[in-house]
């Protein structure tokens, strides 16, 4: 049976959006997003995803106190490097130029994790991204941690660590089922992956907001396929942004179970059908 969460009323489902130029961050913000993404992480990732479509941000810290200079009410979300002999004072810096939450990637022991929660040491909200078969390991024990605010799943690594072949492989084979059980168990603030427009991308991004609401997710990123087009005005951006908010809401309120089973099987069967290609 497919259990759909109830939601409270003042449930918020948060729109990311990975940026460090302030003039866009500035719109994303008036378009409703809810967080700006900064993203520091360099080390091991071009050689982790040499052969898959992704994108290797520049972004630096500077870039930091610069979004943050023109947000008002969206936070400022920061990606840093795994845990490395630099990392004190990396995260040191990132805290004192603005950074709200501050994300740890690509961990894969505890002592990591608690190497990371000493060095933001309660200044920032920390999240914890989950892109190792190692992690996996680890969910049962972090989501245990108070220190520990969010957690969020990333498919492109965690399908890469998994021996899989495309994208949305975790999500359609239930290994994403497992960090909504237990974040919910533990009362964590959980998210996972990337959405592109409702209508756009091998998987249209309505069937993955359908997920999002089975499995009580609070986030998402929105990826480089939704913001494609390169005219996209405030109107146009505010529109998307309030039709993803309208049709989670239909999707929190008013489907049944059988709408997110068929919706499940209809994922499994379109990535079946991209793998195959």
């Amino acid at each position: 049976m497919c259990h759909i969460p109830r939601l409270s009323s003042d449930y918020m489902f948060e729109l990311m959006a990975i940026q460090n130029n302030p003039q866009q961050a500035e719109l994303y913000e008036a378009a409703g997003i809810d967080r700006i993404f900064i993203d520091l992480e360099q080390i091991g990732k071009q050689a982790r995803q040499k052969n898959i479509n992704a994108v290797f941000n520049t972004h630096s810290i500077e870039d930091i106190s610069s979004v943050t200079a023109v947000l008002s009410t969206a936070k400022c979300l920061v990606r840093v490097n795994p845990i490395h002999p630099q990392s004190q004072d990396e995260i040191n810096q990132v805290i004192d130029a603005g950074a709200d939450i501050v994300m740890l990637p690509m961990f894969r022991t505890l002592a990591e994790v608690t190497t990371f929660l000493n060095c933001v040491s309660g200044r920032a909200k920390t999240m914890l991204l989950f892109e190792t078969a190692d992690s996996i390991c680890l969910l049962s024990e972090i989501c245990k941690m108070p220190e520990v605010d969010e957690i969020y799943v990333g498919l492109n690594d965690m399908h890469l660590s998994l021996k899989m072949s495309f994208l949305f492989e975790p999500l359609v084979h239930g290994v994403v089922d497992l960090f909504s059980t237990f974040s919910k168990a533990h009362n964590k603030s959980f998210g996972f992956g990337g959405m592109a427009t409702l209508d756009g991308g091998l998987i249209p991004g309505k069937q993955i907001l359908a997920e999002h609401v089975r499995l009580g997710s609070d986030r998402v990123i929105l990826s480089r396929a939704f913001f494609a087009d390169a005219d996209l005005t405030l109107t146009h951006l505010k529109k998307m942004v309030e039709d993803i908010r309208h049709l989670h809401h239909d999707y929190s309120t008013n489907k049944i179970p059988s709408f997110f089973e068929d919706n499940q099987q209809s994922l499994r069967e379109k990535v079946t059908q991209i793998i195959r290609r």
